[in-house]
């Protein structure tokens, strides 16, 4: 399957730009992000709905290892970027005929750490044909963070195959993905054990993608550069190699609340048409938040950028499970990168859902959906 489309048109039609709500005080809505207020009633009604689930279906040995559970095809009721029974129209608008595959698509993920043997991922990963970068030689997990792996948070927004009732299920589990894992993003384990990635690992990352006949690339990870280390890094002639073969390469936009048509990011900052930038976006369509859990603060879980970002996703109490039988919750771009991968694997020109809870701060603003199919597909 060969994923090419009019990205370009895409960019130019798509300048995502919207505010940054925050829980201290009653400031009027205008264009600065900050300044937005932000009501967090729907986000404890999914964190109570979450709560509840896991505690009717409690861990044990059965359902850590899916002996005698079975298959589950449906979302779990608290992953609102699927079907979000909170505020319906703020969704992926998920079905299950849309994600139905005749044959697998190769996903390239470049991320920090993977852990193939998870029960809802082992059917996806393919393992030979990943590869350890930060740690040569050695196996995909050794960047964990205390078990925690980055890359099955977004593996299991994109695949995850759900046993019982417990974890999330991914956008495309009921189909057949080949996930490839690459080891060369992040590295926030302990320093002692974990390198830390460099623009340079994430450019062999992709020579090694290619390679392995990925069709399209998730990198949810960025790291901050200059305008010149930006113009070096874009002059790769990876670049050439990924356009002309149509693959999109889906970049997180970043967690700082700033606008990286200021302060650029890599490689979400890549100015190429098949270069996908995403911003998350909360179960009410405002720019993603996250919970101070010090101060309860709200503070920003995405960064914006009229130019550069191209599409918003779910980036807010996402649903995951990056821990073996452990669902949980997170905020950040990781998560809408991995929306805006799963979506595009199988709808190379998504549709556009308009947010109208930010159109007043640009109009343009609309984060991707799934088409509808034609009479044709029916």
């Amino acid at each position: 399957m060969k994923i090419c489309s009019n990205l370009g048109l895409i960019r130019m039609l798509l300048a995502v730009w919207c505010g940054l709500a925050v829980n201290t005080g009653c400031e009027d809505s205008d264009s600065d992000p900050a300044r937005q207020i932000y009501s967090d009633k729907i986000r404890r009604q999914i964190e109570q709905t979450f709560r509840s689930n896991l505690a009717m279906h409690p861990a044990n040995t059965t359902t850590a290892v899916g002996i005698g559970q079975p298959l589950r095809r449906t979302p779990t009721r608290s992953q609102w970027g699927l079907h979000n029974q909170f505020q319906p129209e703020i969704s992926i608008q998920w079905q299950l005929n849309l994600v139905d595959q005749a044959e697998p698509v190769r996903i390239a993920i470049i991320d920090e750490s993977f852990d193939v043997d998870a029960l809802g991922l082992k059917h996806a990963f393919d393992e030979d044909a990943g590869v350890n970068l930060l740690h040569p030689g050695a196996p995909l997990w050794t960047a964990h963070r205390n078990g925690f792996h980055h890359g099955n948070l977004v593996a299991s927004i994109i695949a995850n195959r759900p046993v019982g009732e417990r974890s999330p299920m991914g956008v495309l589990g009921p189909s057949d993905v080949e996930l490839i894992p690459i080891v060369a993003a992040g590295g926030d384990g302990p320093s002692w054990r974990t390198p830390r990635a460099t623009p340079s690992m994430i450019l062999e990352a992709l020579r090694h993608a290619v390679e392995q006949g990925a069709e399209i690339i998730n990198i949810s990870a960025g790291m901050d550069v200059s305008s010149d280390e930006l113009n070096e890094l874009a002059a790769d002639p990876i670049w050439n190699v990924l356009e002309e073969a149509g693959i999109p390469v889906v970049c997180a936009a970043g967690n700082e609340g700033r606008n990286i048509d200021e302060q650029p990011l890599f490689p979400a900052s890549i100015d190429r048409p098949n270069v996908i930038a995403v911003m998350g976006v909360g179960p009410e369509g405002r720019l993603a938040i996250r919970r101070d859990e010090a101060t309860g603060n709200y503070l920003p879980a995405s960064n914006w950028g009229p130019n550069t970002v191209d599409f918003a996703a779910p980036g807010e109490i996402v649903e995951v499970e990056a821990r073996v039988d452990q669902p949980q919750l997170v905020d950040g771009t990781s998560a809408a990168t991995a929306f805006v991968t799963a979506v595009m694997a199988v709808q190379p020109s998504p549709a556009r859902q308009i947010l109208p809870e930010i159109s007043s701060l640009d109009p343009k603003a609309a984060m991707i959906r799934f088409s509808e199919p034609s009479a044709s597909e029916d």
